[in-house]
């Protein structure tokens, strides 16, 4: 795909897909209420209608072993991981490639201390997963906290069906506490009784109940393109139905983080309007372990703007759908910037952005692909291989770039 910029002002209204992680934290405890209430606004991403597909299948099913799919989908082989271990059956969870290489030791040792049978089919410590489910023994169990906030939150949102609840010890720093923080709220809000206090979540035996529907906030996470693009433009406005600024979300924190790149933010009744105003260089240094998602979205814009940068809490995006950072550092190359890189830390100087060597890369990743797209608006022109991997997030993505003046040729 190849995508073209002729404009000197970014202006439009855009309409965001709903939060994916709120939607599918929201389908599965309706999976686990005693009465499943309805959600609105649910997110047509990829990975919840995955999710919905097998949640149904899981409601169907009647005997013998039963064997569910996530796809690319991280998130969904967490919860299913612990759904399915309370869940009486046999099943066989399991996903893509790529999928079958990103770890779940630490979540399934957990469900394994709290009484679950579970098995690796092939690699130890890596789904397919055979899963055996039962009600669970134990109530009290420890997890290590600096691997994936998912673990922590798929162990949570079973804590209700548990009847003698549960009790999870975290050990070390929590990465990405603000989806913790998400998954206690949405909890609460659905009839359940949970407390974090300092490094224990207390989850008692309380089964969820829901009168009404569930409504989805707009995605902050898919805001950041928009909010990316409007920093890269010489003037502009962008108006993003559907968020607020008591978000559930931790990215909401990009409303702050954006002001010196020149964007500010204006809450209104029905979302924001974004603006775009003079901004200086300055040097960016800030911690992304609450907010991981907006990395890659922060990197290219201090590329293409060529301000000097400090990102760290980069450690979760080793093991996403694809190893995050090396693939920015490549495909940034390819622009004639150097990204510097370690375990946890990416750091940029001020560099002249050039046109792209050769194609962007996307790597299997939603957000390579919407992060790079940003570029057309600095360099006028540049060209994305696989763009339908938007779809995991963002199926609309391309035609809302059409909508506000992008030119775009497949």
């Amino acid at each position: 795909m190849i995508l073209k910029w002729n404009k000197s002002a970014l202006t439009g209204k855009v309409t965001l897909p709903a939060s994916k992680s709120i939607s599918n934290r929201a389908l599965i405890i309706s999976a686990l209420s005693e009465n499943p209430f309805p959600i609105e606004n649910l997110s047509g991403a990829e990975d919840t209608q995955n999710l919905v597909k097998n949640l149904e299948l899981l409601r169907q099913h009647n005997d013998g072993p039963l064997t569910l799919d996530v796809g690319p989908a991280g998130t969904n082989m967490r919860f299913l991981t612990a759904l399915l271990s309370i869940k009486p059956g046999a099943y066989i969870l399991k996903g893509t490639e790529r999928m079958h290489q990103r770890p779940v030791k630490p979540l399934v040792d957990a469900l394994t201390d709290l009484g679950a049978e579970i098995e690796y089919l092939e690699k130890e410590g890596y789904p397919p997963l055979q899963i055996k489910g039962n009600a669970l023994s134990a109530k009290k169990v420890k997890l290590p906290a600096d691997v994936s906030s998912q673990f922590i939150s798929a162990l949570m949102m079973i804590g209700p069906a548990m009847d003698d609840g549960l009790e999870i010890i975290l050990e070390g720093q929590p990465v990405s506490f603000s989806y913790i923080q998400m998954t206690a709220a949405m909890m609460s809000t659905c009839g359940a009784d949970v407390e974090i206090v300092g490094n224990r979540i207390v989850v008692k035996g309380k089964p969820y109940k829901r009168e009404q529907f569930y409504a989805v906030e707009a995605d902050w996470s898919a805001a950041s393109y928009w909010y990316g693009m409007l920093a890269l433009a010489e003037e502009g406005w962008i108006t993003l139905p559907g968020l607020s600024k008591d978000s559930l979300q931790g990215d909401h924190l990009l409303s702050e983080w954006m002001v010196p790149f020149g964007v500010l933010t204006e809450f209104g009744d029905d979302g924001v309007t974004i603006r775009k105003t003079v901004s200086e260089p300055f040097t960016f240094d800030k911690d992304f372990t609450l907010v991981p998602d907006l990395a890659q979205t922060f990197l290219v814009v201090l590329a293409a703007k060529g301000y000097e940068g400090r990102l760290i809490g980069l450690k979760t995006l080793r093991i996403k759908e694809t190893d995050r950072l090396e693939a920015v550092k490549a495909e940034l190359k390819k622009c004639g910037v150097e990204l510097r890189i370690s375990e946890d830390t990416a750091t940029i100087k001020p560099q002249k952005m050039l046109m792209p060597a050769s194609p962007v890369q996307t790597y299997h990743d939603h957000r390579m692909a919407m992060a790079f797209a940003m570029l057309a608006i600095k360099t006028k022109a540049i060209e994305i291989q696989n763009p339908e991997v938007v779809s995991k997030s963002y199926p609309a993505f391309w035609e809302e770039l059409e909508k506000v003046g992008m030119e775009i040729n497949s």
